[in-house]
């Protein structure tokens, strides 16, 4: 899986953060990053060092101090990932199949129809997540 990681030094690690990457994981990755420049800058940094910081994904301070902002490579394909995979089959079953028996299926899982929909609806948007 992907992740955006924020990580934190001072002369030796401190912490590492990891979201996923999707847009909710970078938004929650950039707002820590920037949470933590605020917290350790001094002074404060304006809006436009704020955005510099973001972009290049690194802060660092005279007092070795040093904050990363960086995203993770896969490190096996998504064909290989039988989590995606099945979270894929799914959501394609349940865009192409018009006759899916939707009876057989609440009674085989013991849900309501209901909640086979949120399901496939929750799923759903995981898959579009997954595929950014």
């Amino acid at each position: 899986m992907n992740t955006v990681n924020v990580i934190e030094y001072n002369e030796t690690p401190i912490s590492l953060r990891a979201f996923p990457d999707t847009k909710a994981g970078n938004d929650k990755a950039e707002d820590l990053f920037a949470h933590l420049v605020n917290e350790n800058a001094d002074p404060k940094p304006t809006q436009e060092d704020m955005e510099m910081y973001l972009e290049n994904g690194i802060y660092s301070d005279e007092n070795g101090y040093e904050l990363y902002l960086t995203h993770s490579t896969e490190s096996e394909p998504k064909w290989e990932d039988s989590y995606i995979q099945a979270i894929r089959l799914i959501a394609e079953i349940e865009a192409t199949q018009e006759k899916l028996d939707i009876k057989a299926l609440c009674e085989s899982m013991d849900l309501e129809e209901e909640q086979l929909n949120e399901l496939f609806n929750r799923l759903q948007m995981e898959w579009e997540e997954i595929k950014g």
